[in-house]
């Protein structure tokens, strides 16, 4: 994800990651480790995080292509689909 950020963040792509973690040290330091460039918030619920909920994730990791206007456009893309996700977003 760190290369397609690099190569995407400056047309407009964000990352916004949502951690599923219950244990703040243990969030803190996966994101501190990984020296994250983009938004990592957590809400320490876990699997009972209702941000799951609210996007009907069923299993992890998980990711979507948000619009501008806010509509999901695609769900659970890597790679070269992701790639190709992203230039037709930003054609």
């Amino acid at each position: 994800m760190k290369e397609v950020y690099a190569e995407y963040a400056d047309r407009g792509f964000e990352i916004y990651q949502i951690g599923v973690d219950v244990s703040k040290d243990i969030w803190i330091n996966a994101v501190q480790e990984q020296q994250l460039p983009w938004i990592s918030v957590c809400d320490f619920r876990g699997r009972n995080s209702p941000a799951l909920g609210l996007y009907n994730v069923q299993k992890l990791p998980a990711n979507f292509l948000i619009d501008r206007e806010g509509i999901v456009v695609a769900r659970d893309l890597y790679g070269t689909g992701l790639q190709r996700a992203l230039e037709a977003q930003f054609e």
